[in-house]
């Protein structure tokens, strides 16, 4: 059984109501023997001595924390007190601060009118980029949004080993701890570092070194490229793919019969590629056993490829010089080496070229060498004279004559050194190569960091956050429309919608997963200067894909921002979503005839359900004129969103359907599975066998596929374990952390390792970049925590990737421990990880990953770390690490109280309680936050108080509340008599119902959920309170002028008087069922539900009753009531059985009960006889509650003034009563469920009294007193 009631709060500092809340308690108990009193809902954090001893709880001035919460009370008989002409006079300042700061406004609203004038040509680049940014200009050319700074390191792979891994061990990490500091990762991709022979299989390596160099030149905030380039000139890339004309061109120049053969041997015509091409086979195609793990075998197909290749290099560079130009031969004759610099620096833009870094390094004695095999890992010395100078030359004039004209002298370093021993760089035994390296870094570390920072600090000034926000939706929006073919007759109907002057309603777009939906509505928004014929104000999101559109309420504030700023209107953003409705509907008002507002959301089902945001109470439902706004969803019910867009939206010609396409798919009709089977058959080539070229036949078999091939190409332990992560990560996962989270998986290195070991034990950058590359189409973007991580480009991918690679329970634990292991920093700060190598050996190394300090610098919060480490550990099984890190952490939680909403933290709690049952630890702290929320919610610093005084001290909290006595050295009360509700008793939860009173409330049989309402306010709220926590289900819209709710039809309807009409509707859906009349003026009237499972309706105005049939809204019956005595109104206050109705009259002296079966009224009779006062007048009392038993064969009331308790039959004959033993002040009684008890409410208890034999069975005790508080 659960019983209900309200509770109000206070602030202290000035006796303002602050709210009403719900209690929760659970059945009877025994009664309590120690009843103490709460003076407040928070304690304060905040006082003037350390120990609380010394402190006696007596007499004074109370003591506030900053939220301005009271706590204990202080001893204080001097303190002052303000006398009532301070008050005047701060009054007075007060009232000239408040016109000075309106004047502030006029004149910063004067000053936007001004600047709103000037001509578009006058504005800077970065102020218009904003405003067509702000405007939503889908044709906008985006500078990159990432908070990302990625730097490609250049150079010959076997000349720069030790300053490459000098930087990796030295200057990485520090590097990377100062852009943690900002909010921003670092990545360093060196291409050359950890390259297996595996890798050059397929030739890819340069292709996907210039792709990565390009990429990191639009993404990188600040430098993207370094250069290492000192006296190698470099391997000469032989080209994968050949242009078939340039092919056959070249051909026509090679005379030699046995060169000709190895070109026909390697190379084959691909018809299906766009110019047709010669593509280059991979080189175990024809040896395969250059890929072999026998390393005698692999050696010689090794010297035999590089035999070959040299002969067709050689053919191919002589060719090309006799029959291209200059420019189209250099393709063919200059190394990867300059490839790179010639994109890094060479072509670059100014902007990205002077953040470019040549470190440049000079071996003084390197001519004076004789020609060797380590000598020419320094330079080009063996072989060809003639290859040999051509090398020399080519390298000079790239350094010479074009490096350093394109680079200024602060962009380049020195660093002369000597030719030491055979290797020539030896650190180990060098002193003058050691400081040549220590050097070095240094250099690069100092010069790095002061260019991320100006960078950085330069984008900040340049880009705000709500610019950023607009750019990266309009980013994505592009992307979709470059790939949108079709749809002709859905885009004619949004289009239509967007014409129709006469609608004001939202349009719905919905759809199954996979239909198109996000790709229409982005060619919706590119098409709509279009379709209108003029350029609109158009706020576009895609929601879930960045941090702020994935909640409701920095979704809200966010468009309230925009719309702000598109209306020039200062508004202070709303910090709950109820007042971010309203703001939104008076923005929404700023369109007009000649610039209409259209506002696009996509994916209502990606908003998580924090804020009750599935729900959509925050949509509006009707539209100002010249405002349009479209949305989609998925139908399922689960989503939450589809249900509630169809009871917000009544007109189904405001919804539209994508149906799936191309009939000649009909095994799997969806717009995915052709985009797999697309590209899929996009990698065949014309001589592949047919054996290669089969489609499969549904969406999950081709994801299954694609995974299979990503194994064979990347070794399968790589991509399981990648794509594993990927998956289990429980909000994406960024590519840097996927590359530490890897580095520190031996299982995946010592795959990789197999047969080689690089100097560091990391995982080689290209190895991920190759896999990423194959499957980058399938993987999106999207923001969270503050960053941009990797997920899943469709539910299916996730679907098929669990089952694939994470259907062992065991095997998904030791993965989430590898994960929490990450973010709880367990490798970070030069700890060394250990593992076993090959030969059995147990060894420890620095994995260099990324540290995960709780906060960065002063405000800014770790949010991946504190959304990420419990979610580990917890799935991980690691029981006593999370309490240690997490649950039981003080530091931990006091971090992500003031990072996240208190919620965040509750869930984390609540998971773990269903995860670990019996863990007392785990269940009393969050009893204990349950009932703090509210304190919690005004400040976190509560925390350390609020647990301190609510724990119990026991041995199982004797080590933790000893964490809250340490936990920080601000001094805050500990007071010597309890004060604060604590765990284990009968309140389970209290939750902020309201910001004002609840003037009505009424729960389903079931106990599940239930309803209040805050006349107030115009706030009715549905809560659900049987999940843990309690949460609310919806906020009913369009009733806030409601007077009464009654639930009824079985519980699943909820009945609203509001005004002259009963509005019955769906609890849980909010759908419409049907109107009731109730006429007449408010304090003459009101209504109950009663009957078999409450389909009935009883109405009451004065000496009238009309009865209800609720299933389809017919009057089955009229009767008026004969005499005075039943004459009803507003405070009758109705109450139904099965059969019978009982009410008062309206001056609540009489009592009348309707039996519903006979359709007839039984007489009134009196509730409490008149007393004489002794000067010939009489007291009368009140029923102010009553209740019918649940056997339907008498009534119990009672009185406010006595308290007295009578029974009695529906004729008023008295049954038996109970005197008031004590002074009572009842405002309600009610039955149990099976009528053994009556309860009741009397201050701040709950009374349990047997019905039968009279005699108090239980007390529930609350520390607010209600008869105070509504004195």
């Amino acid at each position: 059984m659960w019983l209900t009631r309200t509770s109000l709060t206070y602030d202290f500092t000035d006796g303002a109501n602050m709210g009403s809340g719900l209690g929760y308690y659970p059945k009877p108990i025994a009664p309590s023997s120690k009843i103490t009193l709460d003076n407040s809902p928070a304690v304060a954090t905040t006082a003037v001595a350390p120990s609380t001893s010394e402190l006696p709880v007596t007499s004074g001035l109370p003591v506030t924390s900053p939220a301005g919460k009271t706590g204990a009370i202080v001893n204080n008989p001097g303190a002052s007190i303000i006398s009532s002409e301070e008050k005047a006079k701060i009054e007075d300042q007060k009232r000239q601060l408040d016109n000075m700061l309106s004047q502030i406004d006029e004149l910063e609203n004067l000053f936007k009118t001004k600047i709103a004038r000037i001509d578009s040509k006058e504005m800077s680049p970065e102020i218009k980029l904003r405003n067509e940014a702000l405007r939503g200009n889908t044709h906008l050319i985006c500078p990159p949004s990432a908070k990302i700074v990625r730097i490609f390191t250049s150079s010959t792979f076997t000349d720069t080993k030790h300053e490459r891994n000098m930087l990796m061990r030295e200057a990485y990490p520090k590097i990377k701890e100062h852009c943690r500091n900002f909010g921003y990762e670092f990545q360093v991709v060196d291409m050359r570092w950890g390259v297996r022979d595996e890798a050059t299989d397929d030739h890819m390596g340069t292709e996907l070194c210039l792709r990565e160099l390009r990429l990191y030149q639009k993404l990188s905030t600040g430098p993207s490229f370094v250069s290492l380039l000192s006296h190698k000139y470099g391997y000469i890339a032989f080209p994968r793919v050949i242009l078939a004309d340039e092919f056959e061109s070249l051909m026509v120049q090679v005379e030699d019969p046995a060169t000709i053969r190895l070109f026909r041997k390697w190379y084959s015509r691909d018809d299906n590629a766009v110019p047709p091409a010669y593509i280059l086979a991979s080189i175990s195609t024809h040896l395969p056993d250059f890929i072999s793990k026998d390393k005698n075998r692999q050696k010689v197909a090794k010297e035999e490829w590089w035999k070959e290749s040299e002969l067709m290099q050689d053919a191919l560079e002589s060719a090309a010089t006799r029959v291209f130009d200059p420019e189209t031969a250099r393709k063919y004759i200059i190394s990867v080496t300059e490839t790179e610099v010639e994109e890094g620096l060479l072509k670059a833009e100014d902007s990205i070229a002077r953040q470019a870094i040549w470190l440049r390094r000079n071996i003084e004695d390197i001519d004076c060498q004789e020609s060797s095999y380590a000598l020419s890992r320094f330079t080009e010395c063996l072989g060809a004279q003639e290859k040999v100078e051509k090398a020399h030359r080519m390298l000079r004039e790239l350094k010479e004559h074009r490096m350093e004209r394109r680079l200024n002298p602060d962009q380049f370093f020195h660093y002369n050194v000597h030719w030491v021993g055979r290797e020539g760089i030896e650190p180990e035994t060098s002193e003058e190569h050691r400081k040549y390296l220590a050097r070095l870094c240094k250099d690069f570390t100092d010069n790095m960091i002061s260019m991320v920072t100006q960078a950085i600090r330069k984008r900040k000034l340049l880009h705000d956050r709500l610019t950023e926000e607009c750019l990266q939706h309009i980013r994505l929006c592009q992307a979709k429309c470059a790939e949108f073919h079709g749809r002709t007759e859905t885009l004619e109907r949004i289009k239509s919608y967007l014409l129709d002057t006469s609608t004001t309603a939202p349009l719905v777009v919905h759809g199954i997963s996979g239909t198109g939906k996000t790709s229409i509505l982005a060619m919706s928004a590119n098409l709509c200067k279009t379709w209108l014929n003029k350029t609109p104000k158009l706020v576009l999101r895609f929601l879930g894909t960045t941090v702020e559109s994935s909640s409701v309420l920095p979704l809200l504030q966010s468009l309230v921002h925009q719309l702000s700023m598109l209306g020039n209107q200062r508004l202070r953003i709303g910090l709950t979503v109820d007042l971010l409705k309203v703001q939104l509907m008076v923005l929404l008002k700023q369109g007009t005839a000649e610039c209409p507002l259209v506002v696009i959301l996509d994916s209502l089902d990606q908003l998580d359900t924090s804020n009750n945001g599935r729900s959509l109470m925050w949509l509006p439902a009707s539209l100002p004129p010249h405002c349009k706004v479209i949305v989609s969803s998925l139908p399922e019910e689960k989503y939450e969103a589809f249900p509630a867009l169809k009871k917000l939206i009544p007109d189904e010609e405001r919804f539209i359907q994508i149906d799936i396409l191309l009939s000649t798919f009909r095994k799997c009709p969806t717009p995915l599975f052709l985009k797999l089977s697309f590209d899929e058959a996009m990698l065949w080539r014309s001589f592949d066998p047919p054996s290669r070229t089969v489609l499969q036949t549904t969406v999950r078999t081709a994801v299954d596929f694609l995974f299979g091939r990503l194994e064979k190409q990347h070794g399968r332990i790589l991509v399981c374990r990648a794509l594993a992560y990927l998956t289990l990560a429980s909000n994406g996962i960024t590519e840097a952390e996927l590359d530490d989270v890897l580095s520190c998986d031996d299982d995946v290195l010592n795959d990789v390792y197999t047969y080689w070991t690089p100097p560091i034990r990391r995982l080689p950058p290209l190895l991920l970049v190759r896999m990423r590359t194959d499957i980058d189409q399938y993987i999106v973007e999207r923001g969270a925590d503050g960053v941009r991580v990797l997920n899943w480009y469709h539910r299916q991918f996730t679907e098929a990737a669990h089952e694939r690679y994470c259907a062992d329970d065991a095997h998904n634990k030791r993965l989430h421990g590898n994960l929490a292991d990450f973010f709880a920093g367990t490798w970070a700060n030069g700890t060394k990880k250990p593992y076993t190598n090959a030969k059995g050996e147990v060894m420890k190394e620095d994995r260099y990953v990324t540290s995960q300090p709780l906060r960065f610098g002063e405000k800014d919060y770790n949010i991946r770390a504190l959304n990420n480490l419990s979610y580990h550990r917890l799935h991980a099984g690691h029981v006593d690490l999370l309490k240690k890190e997490c649950l039981a952490n003080v530091h931990f939680c006091v971090a992500k109280l003031h990072a996240l909403p208190v919620e965040a933290l509750l869930d984390d709690f609540t998971a773990a309680k269903a995860a670990f049952p019996g863990d007392l630890l785990i269940r009393g702290v969050l009893e204990a936050l349950l009932l703090s929320r509210k304190g919690l919610q005004t400040d976190p610093d509560q925390f350390v108080p609020q647990l301190h005084g609510r724990l119990e001290d026991s041995e199982t909290t004797a080590e933790f509340k000893q964490r809250l006595r340490e936990y920080s050295s601000k001094v805050w009360f500990e007071p010597d008599v309890n004060i604060l509700e604590r765990p284990g008793g009968q309140l389970l939860h209290s939750i902020h119902v309201h910001a004002s009173d609840i003037d009505m409330m009424t729960m389903t049989l079931c106990g599940t959920y239930v309803i209040t309402v805050c006349q107030s306010l115009k706030e009715i709220k549905i809560w659900n309170i049987k999940v843990d926590p309690p949460r609310l289900l919806r906020k009913v819209t369009g009733k806030g002028q409601c007077t009464k709710v009654a639930l009824c039809h079985g519980d699943e309807w909820v009945a609203m008087e509001v005004g002259n009409v009963i509005q019955v509707e769906e609890l849980q859906t909010g759908k419409q069922c049907l109107d009731i009349p109730l006429k007449g003026r408010a304090s003459a009237k009101t209504f109950c539900a009663a009957g078999k499972r409450m389909k009935t309706i009883v109405t009451l105005f004065r000496k009238q009753m009309n009865i209800y049939d609720v299933t389809n809204g017919s009057l089955m019956q009229t009767l008026t009531s004969s005499s005075d005595e039943a004459k009803f109104g507003a405070m009758s206050n109705p109450s139904g059985r099965d059969r019978y109705v009982g009410m008062t009259s309206d001056d609540q002296y009489f009592l009348s009960v309707l039996d519903l079966d006979s359709m007839t009224l039984m007489p009134a009779w009196r509730g409490f006889e008149k007393i004489p006062d002794g000067e010939g007048k009489f007291e009368e009392h009140e029923i102010e509650a009553f209740d019918i038993s649940p056997d339907e064969t008498y009534v119990v009331y009672t009185t406010l003034f006595t308290g007295e308790i009578v029974f009695a039959d529906f004729n008023g004959n008295r049954l038996r009563s109970i005197p008031p033993a004590e002074k009572l002040n009842i405002r309600s009684i009610n039955f149990t469920a099976d009528g053994t008890c009556i309860y009741y409410i009397s201050g701040s208890t709950v009374f349990v009294v047997n019905s039968s034999t009279l005699q108090e069975e239980d007390r529930l005790e609350h520390k607010i007193d209600y008869r105070r508080k509504h004195r």
